[in-house]
């Protein structure tokens, strides 16, 4: 037991701290593989079933009681509850990432004009965050709701975080950020955007003024390559690049464009360069495509639309005007690159790659987007937390930090990770931070709820024959249309698709409640 403490401390402690097994072999550990599997522990079964029913607004209702941006996350989300959908194993998982989107976006339809729930009464309890994407947001929408007074602190001029800047509109439409967003500006929060923290206000400041701080700035700085000629021009990082095209900022884009990595902004980055009318797109990368961390259907997208993915690759120098090594006067002229092979499995549970000797090449190119990493700038905290290895905030099993009152989630505790996972934090911490305020009881939401008949085995029928069914195919806009502009390829699901996907369910939860 003590040997594998040592490599599988986290599992152990979500086991204690959470209840939780996202091995599913402690079988009184979780409900559903799906709920078990999500980060923001969304009762995703629950939803499915009411779809089903076509009871939508329900549906949404119970989504929102863990998730305010359903219709975001029906876009971009990970979707780990697929990966565990016990269907998988027979015809496919359930395209519940889909199912999500689809009842956000119905209700949202028919809600135009109504009224959005607003806290009439607040608390004394004031409580700054530090931070306005997924982690930031969710910890206030669970705040306002019970009532506290709540201000979001942004540091750019846009709310929504690396959602605003750093994923493109093709994936998440700008105006389905701003109407989730804008919902619980209308709950109650405040949102002050263009205000950095330790230039505007102090952090010290925060913490005097304020009877609770969160601390959930994104991870929104570029990781260098550290590779001879990094400084030419024509080196891009890979979030200023994103920035820019998100925030309509002029893009020189060049003819042949290089893409260093394999995580989602890289393909991200491929994808906008095509839209952006490079000749030629290609992005390199240093394990296996099967190790790639972006979205599966992300990179399957990137490759019908022209962007070229070479794996077992990775550069070893950018070659410039300035001498073939590089100064900021130089221009990229392409890479010195070298093949790889995959070794030993290393701590993220990829197989390590190791450069081949003697296996060097060079490629033409006049643009390097280099997308290998991002990291949190902690420089404002003006030494007043506990920073961990490798440069994220230490916390405890209540993410609060080493200073009393101040908590911290998302990127700035995980180190980069994804949406729902950051939602999961920032929704966690806000329970936290209400235990904290309060006696260390859970508050009652002080918004109006809307009554959900939760499905069970009475509200459905006894008997469920299981047809071998597939999981349908995401309708798109044609390969033509996308590369000339940024309009969402996805078209999500018509009412009858979502009834009919939804009713796939095995209802595993029959077994789990």
């Amino acid at each position: 037991v003590l040997t594998t403490i040592s490599y599988f401390l986290n599992e152990y402690e979500m086991h204690i701290r959470d209840k939780r097994c996202l091995s599913f072999v402690c079988e009184g550990m979780y409900t559903t593989p799906c709920m078990d599997a999500c980060p923001a522990n969304i009762k995703v079964h629950g939803y499915v079933i009411l779809i089903a029913q076509g009871k939508f607004r329900e549906a949404l209702e119970l989504i929102k009681k863990r998730n305010p941006f359903p219709s975001i996350c029906g876009r971009v989300c990970h979707h780990p509850c697929e990966i565990r959908c016990r269907r998988a194993e027979m015809d496919g998982a359930l395209a519940l990432r889909t199912l999500k989107r689809f009842v956000a976006d119905h209700e949202i339809e028919l809600e135009r004009g109504e009224p959005k729930p607003r806290v009439e009464k607040f608390r004394a309890e004031k409580v700054a965050i530090i931070g306005s994407g997924p982690a930031g947001l969710s910890c206030a929408y669970y705040l306002v709701r019970r009532g506290y007074r709540v201000t979001v602190f942004e540091a750019l001029e846009t709310p929504g975080g690396m959602m605003a800047v750093g994923i493109p509109n093709y994936r998440l439409p700008k105006r389905v950020l701003r109407l989730e967003i804008d919902d619980i500006v209308t709950l109650g929060a405040e949102m002050k955007v263009g205000t950095e923290i330790g230039k505007d206000i102090s952090f010290n400041d925060l913490i005097k003024e304020f009877n609770a701080v969160f601390v959930a700035c994104g991870a929104r700085h570029s990781a260098k390559l550290n590779i001879p000629g990094e400084e030419s021009k024509g080196v891009v990082p890979v979030l200023d690049f994103l920035r820019d095209v998100n925030l309509g900022n002029p893009i020189e884009i060049g003819r042949r464009v290089m893409v260093i990595g394999g995580e989602d902004s890289a393909i991200d980055a491929a994808r906008t360069a095509v839209r952006l009318d490079a000749k030629e797109v290609i992005l390199l990368y240093r394990r296996s495509l099967e190790e790639m961390p972006a979205r599966k259907e992300d990179i399957d997208d990137a490759k019908h639309e022209g962007v070229k993915i070479e794996t077992l690759v990775a550069p070893v120098k950018v070659l410039s005007t300035a001498g073939g090594c590089g100064t900021t006067a130089g221009k990229v002229v392409g890479l010195e690159c070298i093949k790889m092979k995959l070794g030993e499995f290393d701590k993220s549970g990829r197989r390590r790659p190791i450069p081949i000797e003697g296996s060097e090449f060079k490629i033409d190119a006049d643009m390097v987007i280099p997308a290998v990493g991002r990291s949190v700038d902690f420089s404002f905290l003006a030494h007043k937390l506990e920073i961990a290895d490798p440069g994220t905030i230490k916390v405890d099993e209540n993410q609060m930090t080493s200073y009393p009152g101040v908590f911290a989630g998302g990127d700035a505790v995980t180190g980069p990770k994804t949406v729902i996972s950051a939602i999961g934090q920032g929704m966690r911490a806000g329970e936290e931070i209400d235990k904290y305020l309060n006696n260390g009881k859970v508050s009652e939401e002080v918004v109006a709820k809307t009554k959900i008949s939760y499905p069970t085995r009475a509200l459905v029928e006894e008997e469920m024959e299981v047809v071998e069914t597939k999981r349908p195919i995401m309708p798109t806009i044609k390969k033509v249309e996308r590369v000339k502009g940024f309009e969402e390829v996805e078209l999500g699901f018509t009412k009858e698709m979502a009834i009919a996907e939804a009713k796939r369910c095995l209802r595993c939860y029959e077994k789990g409640e």
